[in-house]
């Protein structure tokens, strides 16, 4: 599933799709605004990259979650990073980790 997003713009679009879905629909807190970070160029057009392929930040509470898809990782990849106040939770995989990856960052989230 979702094994040629890099080169089918609109295989990408249905990945970025079903990713927002199951945030939505997986994460209890529905306080969160998506997306949080510009995935397009200055002219409207989408980078395509997956990097991120998904953000999100809290409404209340100092948090984003930026999702990096890269086919070059190894498992699930879980790193913390700041911008003054904001705590970002920053998880990178791969594809074949997609539904993996998905679920061990709802988990984290919805233990925060």
């Amino acid at each position: 599933m979702f094994e040629n997003y890099l080169i089918n713009k609109k295989e990408y679009d249905e990945l970025e799709d079903f990713i927002t879905t199951e945030f939505n629909n997986n994460v209890a807190d529905k306080l969160w605004y998506s997306p949080y970070y510009n995935v397009r160029f200055a002219n409207g057009t989408k980078f395509y990259d997956a990097n991120p392929i998904f953000s999100a930040q809290h409404l209340k509470k100092k948090l984003i979650v930026k999702i990096i898809l890269d086919e070059y990782s190894d498992g699930i990849v879980e790193m913390i990073d700041y911008v003054e106040d904001d705590k970002i939770y920053i998880f990178l995989f791969n594809i074949v980790n997609l539904r993996k990856g998905l679920i061990f960052i709802f988990n984290k989230i919805n233990g925060i």
